[in-house]
């Protein structure tokens, strides 16, 4: 693995260039053009044909060594977030409201310089590597289903993806086997009464009691229906009335909402099931009309198998800190893929120890990223490559 980061310490600059483009062009989820054009080109540029019959903005480049070996496909997700930038950078987001928030420049970037590296150095590949961009990751339904239609992953072996966290240091890793993250969703319920006076309470039927009750109910659920080792969440998050602000009224209707995560996929449908039943039997109870939306969606990623080995052995050669975290109730559509088939997803740290603005958070408008990290992603995919094959 020596060898490894020598050959790769060269290309650290124009690693951060691409990230630093990708970064000054942030573009939302499904509208990705200009991002998808500057990856398209990059790998013609690399000589790295491209798989025909992906739709949209996501990109699959291949390559194929004359050595015989496994079809090993990387993942990287390339969509921005709604978010105005408030960094003071030279490279700062030219697109009003939209923001690489997430580290997404970050997975882009690194994958596209393991192309470049990789189609530099062919002598290093056994079978095929696939170079998988993923258009809106951030959206619902995300990139990764259709992808999966359109054959992205046909004849793999297994498929890696990995993601920045800005709670970790520079050369330190988190890789290891289990959920990774959570599955994710949401719900959106309307109750309906008869509004009326405030001082005649007894001629209405008065939704926000009921909707009172009913959230009171939804945060009973988790602890309830589900063990304390297995990590479930159930909230609400906004609570409206049709009354805007009159002290005097009793409003007709209440649309109440949130969000549910668990990091076991057999507890969404008895989550949902019972929230649904709790929301119909409440509000019958008080004689309200109900309304329920159930939006579904990604999955948790779990590492299964012993696909992930392979990036901690990388890991150890390449002298990084594993450190095992139960930080995951982010949400994820690789899990789509690692649904298809053998996989792992690991995260890398991009904190720097003598710059506190890159320990942010992620998804907030002052995300800083510490560029030092990229380094680790690119080691570690190329490290988990070259476990896979053997050198």
């Amino acid at each position: 693995m020596e060898q490894l980061t020598a050959l790769t310490a060269p290309l650290e600059a124009e690693m951060l260039g691409y990230r630093r483009y990708i970064h000054q062009h942030p573009e939302l989820s499904f509208q990705e053009e200009n991002t998808a054009r500057f990856i398209r080109e990059k790998l013609k540029e690399f000589g790295i044909p491209l798989m025909e019959g992906i739709r949209g903005n996501s990109t699959v480049g291949i390559l194929k060594g004359a050595a015989e070996g496994p079809a090993i496909g990387f993942r990287a997700d390339i969509d921005a977030l709604p978010i105005q930038e408030e960094n003071d950078l030279d490279f700062r987001s030219e697109n009003p409201k939209v923001m690489h928030a997430c580290g997404h420049d970050a997975h882009t970037a690194i994958l596209l310089t393991m192309a470049e590296f990789l189609s530099e150095h062919r002598e290093f590949i056994r079978g095929e590597v696939r170079f998988i961009f993923e258009q809106a990751e951030e959206l619902l339904p995300g990139g990764a289903s259709m992808m999966i239609e359109d054959g992205a992953l046909k004849g793999l072996d297994r498929v890696f993806a990995l993601h920045i966290r800005t709670n970790m240091d520079v050369g330190q890793v988190n890789v290891q086997s289990g959920p990774r993250s959570a599955a994710i969703g949401g719900y959106d319920i309307t109750i309906t009464g008869k509004g009326g006076h405030s001082g005649f309470p007894q001629r209405t039927i008065d939704p926000m009691t009921v909707a009172a009750e009913l959230v009171s109910a939804i945060y009973h659920v988790v602890p309830q229906k589900t063990s304390p080792q297995t990590a479930t969440t159930l909230t609400v998050g906004y609570i409206h009335s049709d009354n805007k602000n009159s002290p005097n009224i009793i409003c007709r209707s209440v649309n109440l909402g949130g969000s549910y995560r668990a990091t076991d996929n057999t507890l969404v449908e008895p989550l949902l099931e019972r929230l649904q039943k709790l929301a119909r039997c409440i509000c019958e109870a008080h004689d309200c009309q109900v309304e329920i939306r159930i939006d579904r969606g990604y999955p948790a990623v779990i590492n299964r198998g012993d696909s992930y080995e392979y990036a901690l052995r990388a890991a150890q050669r390449l002298g990084y800190e594993n450190i095992q975290s139960e930080d995951i109730m982010g949400g994820e559509d690789f899990a789509y893929m690692l649904e298809e088939m053998p996989g792992a997803y690991f995260t890398i740290g991009t904190r720097e120890k003598d710059d506190p603005r890159t320990g942010g958070a992620r998804h907030s408008c002052d995300l800083y990223l510490g560029e030092r990290g990229l380094m680790v992603g690119l080691n570690m995919l190329l490290g988990t490559y070259f476990e896979l094959i053997g050198l």
